[in-house]
């Protein structure tokens, strides 16, 4: 009996080695497969880009009407339009990307987030279609998460007076019982 205990445990040591080196080579095998050498000049998968610098990987391709890169199931034909108009205000490049187009709580309000080349991110603000400078914030009604993703600060205008020296009001923020605005940095 004890020969034959000594001989399944055996047999299942070398059933565990034998596993064991299979899933070794395989594995060896499937690296080689995913991982980039370095030595290569295989591109990343995941980074390439189109001739307009559209990330399609990420499901951006470039609208010919709006003149930048989207992804055309996140936006309907209203935020489609207001695209538009925040592109030909930077003024079209071919590397021009629509990351988000919220809309506003007032008529014709959005506000619209985009990178360029240079992945530096610009915000536009449009109140009634129309584009709306920073410094015009007369009846720019924005959200408290509106206000934090543009950089904003939130101010209660009730505890304190205003924006610092060193930032403008883009806007009023109507999330709170009290009056408060939206600051951020010049």
């Amino acid at each position: 009996m004890k020969k034959i205990n000594q001989i399944i445990l055996v047999s299942l040591i070398i059933i565990i080695v034998i596993i064991t080196l299979i899933f070794l080579i395989n594995n060896s095998e499937l690296k080689q497969l995913i991982c980039k050498d370095k030595n290569s000049d295989k591109e990343i998968i995941g980074g390439q880009r189109d001739a307009y610098g559209c990330l399609g990987p990420a499901g951006y391709t470039y609208d010919k009407e709006i003149q930048a890169c989207i992804r055309t199931w996140e936006l309907d034909e209203t935020q489609k339009q207001a695209a538009k108009i925040a592109v030909e205000h930077v003024r079209p490049s071919n590397s021009l990307t629509i990351i988000q187009v919220e809309v506003l709580k007032c008529k014709g309000c959005f506000s619209i987030n985009l990178t360029n080349k240079n992945f530096e991110e610009i915000n536009i603000n449009f109140k009634d279609w129309e584009v709306v400078d920073k410094k015009s914030t007369e009846n720019i009604i924005l959200t408290a998460e509106q206000c934090t993703s543009q950089g904003g600060r939130l101010v209660n205008i009730v505890t304190e007076d205003n924006c610092n020296e060193n930032e403008i009001k883009i806007g009023d923020v109507l999330d709170f019982i009290s009056p408060n605005i939206c600051c951020v940095e010049e």
